[in-house]
């Protein structure tokens, strides 16, 4: 019965589609409505070390994607978190991580979309540190595969327990053991002494 109560269609946040909608480029994640379909698009997939104080396991990292979804169906669609996966370039898939709900902008676990909505969220990954991600695939019930391609994904390099960028990173240049005293980081290494 409790379960009854929790269900919710999303509707705050959203903005309805007509028919005929394309992409609106927007903080949808670009999708539009398109009846029939399901519309998926993700904006940002970025590594992380943590998620909200929650640290990845050694070898590990988190990989959190931003997506915009479109429902052009006649049902609201579930947005669970168990919903998602991500796919690897050896064509494995994974599960979304449990930790997906203290992402901010998180998908609630308990929502729907609604019929004709447009909603931008995130889900959360677990990953090891050199697979490399290649699409977000959503199963909602009943309904065929819907995958959209990840591109640019943000990395980063676990050193000292946190994800630093070693092209940027002058407390990390290059590598974990290499810093930049008094001068910058330049595609991972150090720029001339001032």
């Amino acid at each position: 019965m409790r379960g009854l109560f929790a269900l919710a269609v999303l509707a705050l946040g959203c903005s309805g589609g007509d028919s005929g909608s394309g992409g609106s480029g927007g903080a949808d994640g670009g999708v539009g409505v398109v009846p029939g379909t399901v519309q998926l698009a993700v904006s940002v997939a970025k590594e992380q070390s943590n998620i909200n104080g929650v640290e990845a396991p050694p070898s590990r990292m988190f990989v959190s994607v931003r997506f915009g979804m479109g429902n052009g169906l006649n049902d609201a669609i579930a947005l669970s978190p168990a919903a998602f996966r991500i796919t690897t370039a050896e064509g494995l898939e994974k599960l979304a991580s449990p930790h997906s709900a203290l992402l901010d902008g998180a998908c609630p676990a308990d929502a729907f979309l609604g019929a004709g909505q447009i909603l931008e969220c995130a889900v959360g990954f677990e990953r090891k540190q050199n697979e490399v991600r290649t699409a977000l695939v959503y199963l909602g019930a009943g309904l065929s595969r819907v995958e959209a391609p990840i591109h640019g994904l943000v990395h980063c390099s676990r050193c000292d327990g946190k994800c630093v960028d070693l092209t940027t990173d002058p407390a990390h240049c290059g590598s974990c053991t290499t810093a930049c005293p008094g001068t910058t980081c330049t595609d991972g290494k150090c720029g001339a002494w001032p």
